[in-house]
């Protein structure tokens, strides 16, 4: 296994008893897989779905890779332990990466998320009436850790100055 691998990422709208108390997300890092559960009532079964695809695209590309690690309860989240990044000149730690809430009415009627990013920021756009503020916030505490201790690492090639990524720009999840 290399020190950073390419992940699927897995949104899920989940029943109460699959989440930690007083939160309503909870991320499970699996090996090839992060698995991604959020409340009831927090998302909709479609934004999730417009997630999935998503990030089916980003991990297809690479753009994104998160830190290897042995699985069996051992994944450091100290950034005062994390091995060298990724040697193939195109992973960038970035610096900020998070989710906003944002009005509905601020997106084409059938676009539910969109991800933009730059160097060094990533932030994941969604519909207020497809998934609460308070999932935007704790995801932003998951990224804002994870992405801060080098666990996950964008991969920009310096052609671009930004990017958007939403399930429209790219092959059917079928194909």
């Amino acid at each position: 296994m290399s020190r950073y691998d390419v992940v699927g990422i897995e949104y899920t709208v989940a029943a109460d008893a699959h989440l930690p108390a007083g939160r309503v997300t909870h991320v499970i890092e699996e090996p090839g897989r992060s698995l991604v559960r959020v409340r009831r009532g927090h998302a909709t079964e479609a934004v999730c779905a417009e997630l999935n695809s998503t990030h089916r695209h980003i991990d297809r590309h690479g753009l994104w890779l998160r830190r290897a690690a042995d699985f069996k309860g051992n994944q450091s989240w100290s950034s005062t332990d994390l091995p060298a990044g990724p040697t193939d000149g195109r992973a960038t730690p970035a610096t900020e990466a998070r989710f906003e809430s944002v009005p509905a009415a601020e997106f084409p009627e059938d676009v539910l998320c969109v991800m933009r990013e730059q160097p060094g920021l990533a932030v994941w756009l969604v519909r207020d009436d497809h998934m609460s503020k308070q999932a935007c916030d704790e995801l932003t505490e998951y990224l804002t850790h994870t992405v801060g201790a080098g666990l996950w690492v964008q991969r920009w090639d310096g052609s671009a100055a930004s990017r958007c990524v939403t399930p429209r720009e790219f092959v059917p999840d079928d194909a």
